[in-house]
């Protein structure tokens, strides 16, 4: 399609930028200007798609080759322009960024008073940890200016940023292994396989407690222990004790360090997954839920995985109209049209608890393929029951063994699994004797309760 990437930028403007670009527009004699004006407000492809043949009109006098190459400089114009745009409103909004391409330009330009005058800028903005692989490249930035001009003072200079060079690249290695070490433990808590795979890359307990004992910031070292906590995710006492220590790590420095308070909401939203996977009461879910979506609403960390849970407690708890009200205001800062698959999940439950059960089977039977696993398998939970409450035992028979297929090919992903068997013995159960025997008898998730009750 042709210009694409002209609509997508376009859809991207915020309204700022908007206003922005039409002022340029509106005050240009550029006739480029007046095209892009055209088609600013295109807010559908096939709009879009009209307003560049109306676009194309303008280069009617041309042969058709030349109108197709002066309708392809229009859109590459225009893409620089809103390019542009987006560049300068960023870097007036980052005075660091902003000084650090001038500092660039400034030493590709050979301009030794200017590199030196941003260079001393950036050193004062830079805030310890954070900014670590830019120091690194303003450190490789003024050796090399030194090494350049090779005066007496920039050997004392080199001697100065060499070991400065060397603690940055030790900090650097502390920050990446966390960072490996965070991503390593989320896939080993969601996938065996790949706990099997990777798991001499799994570090013991020592080895965590070491970068704790070296790291930069309290923060890093309560993350690490969260990527301990995951680790131990399987065995209930270790995963307690883990991220009681992170939770007391990122509350006691609260204060001191701001990511601290930014990170306490990994420590929340792990408990959360721990009570779903081994049946904590839904009375501590409500709880552990809205602290996680307060940190979130508090530091604008939109995390969609936490927010859904949120919600999905409100409704087994019975909290409709919060559920209302909360879901209608800040949906739209949660979830995007990749993730519309827990709105869906979400809507089906409510029709289900109404017993209004067409419509509830019109979400799910679209959720019962999805990617996300728990989705999925709740979805199918769901609709299983919805059959047996209809009397509909062959189909009830039928989705049974599907969902057990689903979980036998997914054994290795147990967090939705473990606590989903209890639920599909109770079903099965109910088969052999035509109707539904007592309710689960542990106390797991209840959403579980809902479909065995």
């Amino acid at each position: 399609m042709k210009g694409k990437r002209l609509f997508e930028l376009m859809t991207s403007l915020s309204k700022s930028e908007r206003r922005q670009l039409h002022f340029l527009c509106a005050s240009s004699q550029d006739k480029r200007h007046s095209y892009l004006k055209l088609c600013l407000d295109a807010h559908s492809l096939e709009t879009f798609q009209y307003q560049l043949d109306e676009v194309r009109i303008n280069f009617r006098h041309l042969a058709k080759d030349k109108q197709e190459v002066a309708l392809n400089r229009f859109i590459y114009f225009s893409r620089k322009e809103i390019e542009d745009l987006k560049i300068k409103n960023y870097l007036a909004n980052d005075s660091r960024q902003r000084n650090r391409m001038l500092l660039e330009i400034a030493y590709q330009e050979k301009h030794h008073d200017l590199f030196k005058y941003y260079s001393k800028v950036l050193d004062k903005k830079s805030v310890a940890g954070i900014n670590v692989i830019e120091d690194l490249r303003l450190i490789y930035l003024e050796i090399s200016q030194h090494l350049r001009i090779q005066k007496g003072e920039d050997y004392q200079g080199l001697k100065i940023l060499l070991p400065k060079k060397r603690k940055k690249l030790e900090a650097l290695y502390r920050i990446e292994m966390t960072n490996f070490y965070i991503l390593l433990s989320s896939l080993c808590m969601d996938d065996l396989n790949v706990r099997e795979e990777m798991g001499e890359h799994i570090p013991s307990a020592a080895i965590i407690q070491k970068m704790m004992e070296e790291a930069d910031s309290p923060a890093i070292a309560g993350v690490l222990k969260i990527s301990e906590a995951r680790f131990n995710f399987f065995e209930l006492k270790k995963l307690q004790k883990n991220i009681a220590e992170a939770e007391e790590i990122f509350r006691f420095h609260a204060k001191e360090d701001k990511r601290c308070q930014l990170f306490l909401r990994t420590a929340i939203s792990l408990k959360v997954l721990m009570g779903i996977h081994y049946g904590f009461p839904l009375k501590q879910l409500m709880e552990w839920g809205r602290e996680a979506f307060n940190l979130f609403e508090q530091f604008k960390f939109y995390e969609s995985v936490g927010y859904f849970y949120f919600l999905l407690f409100l409704i087994l708890n019975g909290e409709f109209e919060e559920y209302e009200k909360i879901s209608s205001a800040r949906n739209a800062s949660y979830f995007n049209k990749e993730t519309r698959f827990y709105i869906d999940f979400l809507n089906g439950l409510l029709h289900f608890i109404n017993t209004e059960y067409d419509e509830s089977i019109d979400f799910l039977n679209n959720l019962a393929y999805s990617d996300n696993h728990c989705i999925a398998l709740w979805s199918r939970l769901l609709e299983i029951k919805i059959h047996l409450e209809l009397e509909n035992m062959t189909l009830f028979e039928s989705l049974l063994n599907r969902i057990k297929r689903l979980m036998e090919k997914n054994s290795h992903r147990p967090f939705a699994n473990h606590s989903a068997l209890a639920v599909v013995r109770v079903f099965s159960d109910t088969l052999k004797s035509k109707k539904l025997n007592a309710s689960l008898a542990d106390s797991h998730f209840s959403l579980f309760h809902l479909v065995t009750k």
